[in-house]
């Protein structure tokens, strides 16, 4: 019976003295409390919301946000301009990679100098160049053959250029954008009537560089009908005015007199030599 009492005693020592201590160890803190039922072990959560650990070390209920989201069925989606240059691996974006129908504008393009053409290397690599050679490109896209030689004069070429009254205008004088170098001899001239020209009889063109009519006296050409040649200087280019030779640089200038036009395009052909 002794031993019976010493063991109920011990028992009620335990009850009234360990016990309260392994409540609290058991009993969840009020912090422990509210994390448990913002996130972990949390039973619901938010359509397209994720759990994420915070700065404390405890699960959270999360919209995911920034430069991308995820729907509800685990699909993520990178946001609009979220991916700039420095996300890009340099040397990494592909051929196969562009688009296409991207069709990219020119003007996002690298600079190209004025009447340079892109011409592969010797590297393979596309690089602007100027055209040498027996054939110059202005930043018109016009063509010209020159240093050609004939019979020892020295080097020949061809200008080409085009007077427009729908583009240039009627009665004036019109720079064609194409240039005689200095010290160049004219040897012929021509000129192609690409569509006649209309006007009251009196309209004159005359066609010239540096010197007044040393390329085409002024003469009416209304009575030329398309396709139709006619020749301008063929002596050389010795007229009165003109002394020597082309003394500088000269532009290519039509000059429409008398009765304006109202339409009408030539294109005109000049055969000159450059004296060196």
């Amino acid at each position: 019976m002794k031993n019976y009492f010493t063991v109920l005693g011990l028992l009620v020592l335990i009850i009234t003295f360990v016990s309260p201590a392994v409540n609290a160890l058991l009993t969840p803190t009020p912090e422990e409390k509210t994390q448990f039922n913002s996130g972990r072990n949390a039973t619901t959560l938010a359509s397209g919301q994720i759990v994420v650990g915070n700065s404390s070390g405890y699960a959270e209920k999360q919209t995911m946000s920034g430069d991308m989201t995820i729907s509800n069925a685990g699909v993520t989606t990178i946001g609009a301009s979220a991916i700039g240059s420095s996300e890009i691996t340099n040397d990494s974006i592909l051929n196969a990679d562009v688009n296409s129908a991207a069709a990219i504008n020119f003007s996002k393009l690298e600079n190209l100098t004025s009447g340079n053409l892109i011409v592969g290397s010797s590297s393979n690599v596309p690089t602007s160049t100027t055209i040498s050679g027996n054939i110059s490109v202005s930043n018109t896209g016009v063509a010209s053959i020159v240093n050609q030689t004939s019979n020892g004069i020295g080097p020949i070429a061809l200008a080409v250029a085009s007077y427009d009254v729908l583009v240039n205008g009627g009665s004036g004088a019109y720079n064609l954008g194409v240039v005689l170098p200095a010290n160049s001899i004219i040897l012929q001239s021509w000129f192609y009537i690409d569509r006649p020209f209309t006007n009251q009889p009196g309209g004159t063109i005359a066609l010239s560089c540096e010197d007044a009519n040393n390329i085409f006296s002024a003469a009416e050409i209304t009575a030329y009908s398309s396709g139709h040649i006619i020749s301008g200087v063929s002596n050389m280019g010795i007229v009165s005015s003109m002394g020597t030779g082309i003394g500088a640089d000269c532009n290519i200038t039509a000059t429409a007199g008398g009765e304006d036009s109202t339409d009408g395009k030539l294109t005109v052909y000049v055969l000159f030599g450059v004296h060196n």
